[in-house]
């Protein structure tokens, strides 16, 4: 399946897991970016920019990142200073961070966010369809279950 982007300058919420494994920094690759990224804390339209980020390599105290073309207007040149302080706070070593635009080749993220919230909707819509109340209801009523109002808590 491909990675689906989302423009937007709304902050991203990302579920964050009970505990969040912190990288260290000698371990600290591109397969560890979401676990790094919901330890960072940030914030604001930062936020947004780096939730739609992939890290793409590492090179030393140099983390390389690709900010998706379609999400390339939340982009300043003040967030590679910033993810570099963040980053740097994180693994207690000065980091640089170097975003680049282009094309995203795997979950960022806010692509996570985006999987994990529908995940959760469709666990939600198939725990409600087979409730045994909900069938009887359905069965003896004729009601109707409209999946479009469901929500999971």
């Amino acid at each position: 399946m491909a990675p689906t982007t989302v423009a937007s300058a709304e902050p991203v919420k990302v579920p964050t897991p009970k505990t969040v494994r912190k990288v260290p920094y000698e371990q600290a690759s591109p397969a560890d970016w979401t676990e790094i990224y919901l330890g960072l804390g940030v914030t604001g339209i930062l936020q947004s920019t780096v939730a739609n980020c992939q890290m793409i390599s590492r090179k030393g105290n140099d983390f390389y990142f690709v900010l998706d073309n379609a999400n390339s207007t939340l982009y300043d040149t003040s967030h590679e200073k910033r993810l570099s302080d963040l980053l740097s706070d994180y693994f207690v070593e000065q980091v640089r961070a170097h975003i680049q635009m282009g094309e995203i080749t795997a979950e960022t993220p806010s692509m996570m966010a985006i999987r994990l919230r529908e995940e959760r909707l469709q666990d939600a819509i198939s725990s409600i369809k087979n409730d045994p109340i909900v069938q009887q209801l359905i069965a003896q009523f004729g009601a109707t279950l409209r999946e479009e109002t469901i929500q999971p808590i």
